[in-house]
């Protein structure tokens, strides 16, 4: 899956966890949770990416190459990049 498709799943399920708890929603309530939520799940893939990046010296130090920083997913309760 490409990087916004996996934000967009973590989205849905945290909007469906939210809208669970709320009653009587109107279209537009739902429209702003889950504008809210793609914006903080786009957030948390972006601090993740740059701290990804700060490894960048070290990965070059040992493999000798630029670390290639892919967003794999939300796995075992935390978003999870492959170097």
């Amino acid at each position: 899956m490409s990087r916004e498709e996996l934000i967009e799943q973590e989205v849905q399920i945290r909007a469906k966890k939210r809208m669970a708890q709320e009653k009587g929603l109107t279209p537009q309530r739902i429209d702003q949770i889950l504008a809210e939520e793609r914006e903080a799940e786009r957030r948390k893939v972006e601090e993740g990416e740059a701290w990804a990046n700060s490894l960048h010296e070290a990965v070059h130090l040992f493999a000798a190459r630029r670390a290639a920083i892919e967003y794999m997913g939300f796995k075992d309760g935390r978003r999870t990049f492959k170097l």
